[in-house]
């Protein structure tokens, strides 16, 4: 993200770039104008749940648990995974402006305006590399004012969705970089562009990971054959790379697992998901659950007309750059296929791919499809080039966003929060997610909230506890003759340890509703109850941390490296 954003600022001292990133800026606030009334959507159960992380992860700051793992104030205190499994970077994103402006609230509506104005940029920097400035301009507009991307937002409030469709043009300008330059400056774009996308969105990074793995075949063939060795050696670095920044996410779901209760999120019927090739085209349609009037699953009547006027000239731009016609077809083929699988004729491969019960919703592949189309868009600059040019830009812009702007309207009351303790309120939440990240050993949630966090269940004593609500440390003094066995309400989850006198001690969780249960020998003793790491979490950490530390002394020594790979193409052409 660093990186896009100093080439984002970069191209704006550029007249025409400022001014097109500009006018994107304006527009997104066009299109979240109902953000900047300082109040929070009300609709979408995903936007609950994208909010209660939100403030979630703010309050796991205070506490001093900076990734926000484990959420021990959610569910009444008895703590959730909040984000040990959950991509994150949204989260990372709006808590960061909710922790600036002191306002959760304010921080998710920032958080939503800007990820609307980044995707747009990104599809600008990414079309301007075959549409120019206002080819790319187009794609942008286009871009920002699908119809799946407001409804994922103002409807479903699918946050973490919605900001993974930043990363898929980033991704793809990246890689293109990479095959055009070679350079290290593209390669460590590359780098925190697919390391971006991995965190974003669990399902929608695997899409893409396997789209971006196609593009980069297509780009291997096209590229001279005494760069190829190189070229791939720099995408494998990327994916490396990449991988490594972010282990510390993916190396702990990949252990821990097992320690929750996914199957919860299963049993999606595809039959009702999946709609006929018609309903593309529709101005509205409705699907289960999401049974509203104002549903909008389609590609949008004036980006198809668009892309179908670029397609009838396909022609005209392979003789303005046969590259770029290239691309259209690639793109074209890659929308196709992911098109189709969301149809009802595709059933018979949903049923045969058993992986793809953890997707849950074959719609999800408008994602890619708004790529694919608005990429197409922006052909237009090429097909209609000259003095219209610019009227012709102004005036699909507005038809743009004059067809697409009822979308925004949110369909609930937005709400409002004045004067609120957010620790109590996180407190009375759920993380309203079909709770498929619950311990696996919890078979029973109390709907009543403990009058004692801590209590002797077995033996006779006194409990003196500083804290009666949660958090990821407690400190206690337990007073027992006989010895106890001592509950605390709270789900275990890897990672809780317990501390008698300095000492640690076991934690049986294996009880129907999952909570802590340590014994605490007679006499007094000063107990210590607290959150931390496991082995796996530090090996991804680490690995992290290193990748970091390597990224930095590559930005830093990145015309060195630009050296030493000019002298591997002089070497790879001199052998040949």
């Amino acid at each position: 993200m660093p990186l896009f954003l100093k080439e984002m600022f970069r191209r704006m001292k550029s007249s025409s770039d400022g001014v097109y990133l500009s006018l994107l800026f304006i527009l997104a606030l066009v299109l979240c104008h109902h953000l900047l009334q300082g109040k929070l959507l009300g609709s979408g159960v995903d936007f609950e749940s994208s909010f209660v992380r939100v403030v979630g992860l703010i309050q796991c700051w205070k506490e001093g648990l900076f990734l926000g793992r484990w959420l021990p104030d959610i569910n009444a205190g008895h703590g959730y995974p909040l984000l040990n499994f959950y991509s994150p970077l949204f989260t990372y994103f709006a808590a960061g402006f909710g922790w600036i402006l002191r306002d959760p609230v304010a921080g998710m509506n920032t958080a939503i305006i800007l990820a609307f104005f980044f995707s747009a940029a990104a599809m600008y920097l990414f079309s301007r590399e075959f549409w120019g400035k206002d080819g790319a301009f187009l794609s942008a507009v286009a871009y920002m004012y699908c119809p799946y991307h407001i409804w994922d937002v103002f409807f479903r409030g699918a946050c973490a969705e919605f900001f993974s469709s930043i990363f898929f043009p980033l991704v793809a300008w990246s890689l293109y970089r990479v095959y055009k330059k070679l350079d290290a400056g593209s390669i460590l774009m590359a780098m925190i562009s697919l390391a971006g996308l991995i965190l974003s969105h669990n399902l929608m990074a695997a899409v893409f990971l396997l789209v971006a793995s196609v593009y980069v075949c297509f780009l291997f063939f096209l590229i001279p054959s005494d760069k190829r060795g190189l070229f791939f050696l720099s995408c494998i670095v990327v994916l490396v790379g990449a991988l490594c920044l972010t282990a510390y996410f993916w190396i702990p779901i990949l252990y821990e697992k097992d320690f929750v209760s996914l199957w919860r999120s299963l049993g999606i019927d595809h039959r009702q998901e999946l709609f006929n090739l018609q309903q593309l085209f529709g101005h509205a349609w409705k699907v289960y659950p999401y049974k509203r009037p104002m549903v909008s699953f389609q590609l949008g009547l004036v980006h198809i007309f668009l892309g179908a006027v670029s397609l009838v000239f396909w022609i005209k731009i392979r003789a303005y750059d046969q590259k770029a016609a290239g691309h259209i077809v690639f793109w074209l083929v890659i929308g196709s296929v992911f098109g189709y699988l969301m149809l009802i004729d595709s059933l018979w491969f949903w049923d045969v791919m058993p992986g793809l019960k953890y997707f849950d919703f074959p719609w999800r592949f408008f994602l890619i499809l708004n790529l694919v189309l608005c990429f197409i868009v922006g052909a237009l600059a090429v097909v209609f080039s000259g003095r219209f040019l610019r009227p012709l830009i102004f005036g699909v812009t507005l038809i743009l966003v004059a067809v697409n702007i009822g979308f925004c309207k949110p369909d609930a009351d937005m709400k409002t929060f004045q004067s609120i303790d957010w620790k109590n309120w996180i407190y009375s939440q759920n993380p309203r997610d079909g709770m498929e990240y619950l311990p696996r050993w919890v078979k029973r949630i109390s709907v009543v909230s403990p009058e004692k966090r801590f209590e002797i269940v077995q033996g006779q004593g006194d409990i003196f506890v500083k804290d009666l609500q949660s958090g990821p440390r407690s400190e206690l003094t337990v007073r027992t003759t006989t010895g106890a066995l001592v509950a605390y309400h709270h789900f275990y989850f890897p990672g809780w340890a317990v501390f008698v006198d300095g000492k640690e001690t076991k934690i049986n969780f294996e009880n129907d509703f999952g909570l802590i249960l340590f014994m605490v020998p007679p006499g007094e003793h000063q107990v210590v109850v607290r959150f931390g790491h496991t082995s796996v979490r530090v090996v991804g950490e680490v690995i992290s941390l290193l990748m970091i530390f390597l990224f930095i002394l590559g930005v830093i020594f990145r015309k060195k490296i630009d050296v030493g790979l000019c002298k591997r193409k002089v070497v790879a052409i001199s052998l040949k």
